[in-house]
């Protein structure tokens, strides 16, 4: 395949039984097609009238709506490869292999242009849900210690129902023999009839919102069953560079980088982030009407936060041979998140050599903040005001 100007194939696949030849006059790029793929859901319920919870009833109204939104995109390769024979690829001015593949499994492989850039290819996903919910309305009640104590060991109970956890099961069993000595000593004390009915008018709500999304690296590969030679030529201003990111280069034999200026071996980078949000508020007022009287109630509560996360993961550039890998420059040669692996390593460096490793990092922070109070008067009966805040 010969071409006086241009030549780019995206996402296509050029094989070859024998020996197979690719050359541009201008540039050469193996590049990766990309697929934009995007989905949303969302889901909404209402609902309104008496319900029914615990030792309670309400009577009011319900609302739930979720929304979730998910894109990726993905990268196909490029792949030119001989399966019998040599692989020649030449470009007049740059040679580019995002994201693709360069094979000769049985042959060598030769590369040439003024200046050489192998590169992955990127991928994204990202995903933002959010939820929300809201709830008002009227609440009846009855509380009594032994009921609550009773209601305390059925959660134990359920708690323990859900877990495979034999640690978790005897912790469950061991909460739940202390509620029945709890529920013995309210029965000895007699307070089985101290029975309370709650009467209360309030409302309360809550949203979460979360994002994440990644920007992950798909590396470009070169490899040869025999010798693996590419070169940067640099005959123009400016040109004679060779880069490799985030790309293995393989040859059974030998490994030959050759570039009239700079050669850099450099890593690629995997970006992972996670956003996450919440708030939510409640308040009611109400009557408690029980055998020490009747009781003013007001309660009110809020409570917010966030946390965010990010990551970064280097995928380090490979570069191995059977025999010999030769690195030759007429500048500077610069490993930052490199591995060269050989038998014998050979190095002709014009200026400086820099050898770097590249380290992955973390960061999380969250913050979380929350108040509340309540506050009981009584109206008939005994007692005295009391109010709490945190």
């Amino acid at each position: 395949m010969t071409s006086g100007q241009d030549i780019h194939l995206s996402g296509a696949n050029v094989l070859a039984d024998q020996d197979l030849g690719i050359h541009a006059g201008g540039n050469l790029t193996l590049d990766a097609e990309q697929t934009t793929l995007s989905d949303s859901h969302f889901s909404h319920s209402k609902r309104s009238g008496l319900f029914s919870g615990g030792l309670g009833i309400n009577l009011g109204s319900q609302r739930q709506e979720s929304d979730a939104t998910n894109t990726a995109t993905f990268v196909a390769p490029t792949t030119v490869g001989s399966i019998g024979g040599n692989v020649t690829l030449s470009a007049g001015d740059t040679y580019t292999q995002i994201g693709s593949d360069v094979l000769a499994p049985s042959g060598d492989i030769l590369i040439g242009a003024n200046t050489v850039n192998i590169l992955e290819g990127r991928e994204t996903r990202s995903s933002q849900t959010e939820q929300r919910f809201k709830q008002s309305g009227l609440s009846l009640s009855l509380s009594n210690p032994v009921m609550d104590s009773a209601q305390g060991i059925k959660g134990q109970v359920d708690a323990a129902g859900n877990t495979d956890s034999a640690r978790m099961q005897a912790l469950a069993a061991a909460n739940s023999a202390l509620a029945v000595k709890d529920i013995q000593q309210q029965l000895t004390n007699g307070n089985a009839t101290d029975l309370s009915l709650n009467i209360s008018l309030g409302s309360s709500q809550s949203r979460s919102d979360s994002e994440a999304s990644s920007n992950t690296a798909r590396g470009s590969t070169i490899t040869a069953g025999g010798n693996l030679a590419i070169h940067a030529l640099g005959q123009g201003e400016g040109e004679g560079s060779l880069t490799v990111q985030g790309s293995q280069l393989e040859a059974g034999d030998q490994l030959l980088l050759n570039a009239a200026q700079d050669i850099h071996l450099l890593a690629s980078a995997d970006a992972v982030s996670q956003r996450d949000s919440h708030n939510s508020s409640s308040g009611s007022i109400g009557l408690g009407i029980g055998t020490n009287g009747i009781a003013l109630n007001l309660d009110a509560s809020r409570a917010k936060g966030h946390g965010n996360g990010d990551s970064t993961f280097f995928n380090n550039t490979q570069l191995s041979a059977g025999n010999q890998v030769i690195l030759n420059s007429g500048g500077d040669t610069a490993l930052k998140g490199a591995v060269v692996s050989a038998p014998q390593i050979t190095t002709h460096i014009g200026g400086d050599l820099t050898i770097e490793s590249l380290q992955d990092t973390a960061v999380h922070s969250e913050r979380h903040q929350s108040s509340g109070g309540s506050l009981s008067v009584p109206l008939i009966g005994v007692g005295q005001p009391t109010a709490s805040l945190n």
